[in-house]
């Protein structure tokens, strides 16, 4: 269940990823497949973006911004 819940945030990381290079953040640094450290060129923010088993967590200038939970299915026994 973990690893289905990883790479779920993993996969989104890279949809959010290529939405903020597309608006123009530039692509500063990566540690493996879950964290990603973006600058933007004109006003200096820095974006870091954490795929975990918990979801996907924004950071901005050093401050969380935002978390998407992982879509965790229905246990079909209850």
């Amino acid at each position: 269940m973990a690893n289905d819940t990883l790479s779920w945030s993993i996969k989104r990381l890279a949809q959010e990823r290529a939405s903020l290079i597309s608006e123009g953040w530039l692509l500063v640094g990566t540690m493996g497949e879950t964290v990603v450290s973006l600058r933007h060129p004109r006003n200096g923010n820095r974006m870091t973006l954490i795929a975990s088993c918990d979801g996907l967590y924004f950071m901005k200038n050093q401050r969380l911004i935002k978390r998407e939970p992982t879509l965790k299915p229905a246990n079909p026994y209850t």
